[in-house]
């Protein structure tokens, strides 16, 4: 038992060691002196990374073919715009409660849908995605109004905006508005890296791949079987919706786009292109997607479509995603050095006395 604990803690360490590494190139790239346009660029990338690591944990660790995360998030956005435009609650409040509110809304699709397995886990997930843009898109009654303007309770199809934001500007001035945002949305995917890390690496990481791997096994060792996958989607459930709360800060406003198939397709693809249960594949199938979304704004409406094309090509030619391309060419580059380590072994051995 403690050679196998011995045998977990390295990869442990090393993706501390990893973690600590990225964490200072991004603290220091602002210093390169970026343009406002690529600071917002790598929030977004921040916000998105923050989520996609969080459902891979269930969709790719634990093995829940769970699709609510994407609704989750939106309920993160939708619970601060909401709490900062009808409470009066500091803003820096309502982000904060975006993170019970999420949890609370994880705990009830945990509840409902964990009951299932498989499949049927992705219908239900997804199902309960489309019911609440339904309601969202549905909302036109008049909760308040402004002049002869009627707004509904969640915005509607328009969304809600003008609810407040993090006050950068008047922190930071407004020119240095961008630097407030991108370090408060590096500190959420930081946040989220280090609750993955603690989970991946720590018991529940054990009893996750358990439960993944095989249910019969995980219930021989006595693993709680549904006590473990509810409670992953919960404090998953609370770090997205986190996310969604620095969303609705940083871009002003939330809508229905959100719920949309475009945005479930864009994060899934990310986990799918780094590497799906891999620890750092949803970074890395961020970074790429974000770069390739920025490539392809010029194509407007097929933006979408040339990213899923991305996808595809990713599945067919690379199943393992962009960290079983590394884990490959390392695989290659050690054989070689054995290779050419061992023929020198031999020259040696063959040498006269």
């Amino acid at each position: 038992m403690a050679r196998a604990t011995r045998l977990a803690h390295r990869p442990g360490r090393r993706d501390v060691m990893i973690a600590v590494i990225l964490s200072m190139i991004a603290l220091a790239l602002p210093l390169l002196g970026l343009t406002p346009y690529i600071l917002s660029q790598v929030a977004l990338f921040f916000i998105w990374s923050a989520v996609v690591i969080q459902w891979n944990l269930v969709f790719g660790v634990a093995g829940i073919m769970s699709l609510a995360h994407v609704a989750i998030f939106a309920f993160g956005a939708y619970s601060t715009a909401i709490l900062a435009s009808y409470t009066g609650l500091p803003f820096w409040v309502c982000f904060l409660l975006s993170a019970p509110c999420a949890m609370l809304f994880s705990f009830v699709i945990g509840a409902i849908s964990l009951r299932m397995r498989g499949d049927h886990v992705a219908v239900v997930t997804f199902a309960i995605s489309i019911l609440m843009s339904t309601v969202i898109l549905n909302d036109v009654g008049c909760f308040r109004s402004e002049g002869v303007v009627c707004y509904p309770f969640s915005g509607g199809s328009r969304g809600l905006s003008g609810y407040g934001d993090f006050g950068w500007a008047k922190l930071l001035g407004y020119k240095s508005r961008a630097l407030g945002d991108y370090y408060l949305t590096f500190g959420v995917a930081l946040l989220s890296l280090i609750v993955a890390l603690l989970l991946i690496h720590g018991p529940f990481g054990l009893a996750f791949r358990a439960i993944r791997d095989s249910e019969t096994y995980a219930r021989a060792r006595g693993i709680a079987f549904e006590r473990v996958q509810l409670l992953v989607f919960i404090l998953t459930g609370a770090m997205t919706g986190l996310a969604g709360g620095a969303y609705a800060g940083y871009i002003k406003t939330v809508g229905p786009t959100l719920l949309s198939m475009n945005t479930l397709v864009f994060l899934l693809s990310m986990i799918i292109v780094g590497g799906r249960g891999s620890t750092w594949g949803p970074v890395l199938g961020a970074a790429a997607l974000v770069f390739a979304d920025m490539q392809f704004q010029a194509l407007a409406g097929w933006r979408t479509g040339a990213l899923s094309a991305i996808t595809i090509a990713c599945v067919v030619l690379y199943p393992a995603g962009l960290t079983g391309v590394g884990a490959q060419i390392g695989r290659l580059f050690g054989a070689r050095a054995r290779t050419a380590t061992d023929a020198r072994a031999e020259q040696l051995t063959e040498q006269p006395q």
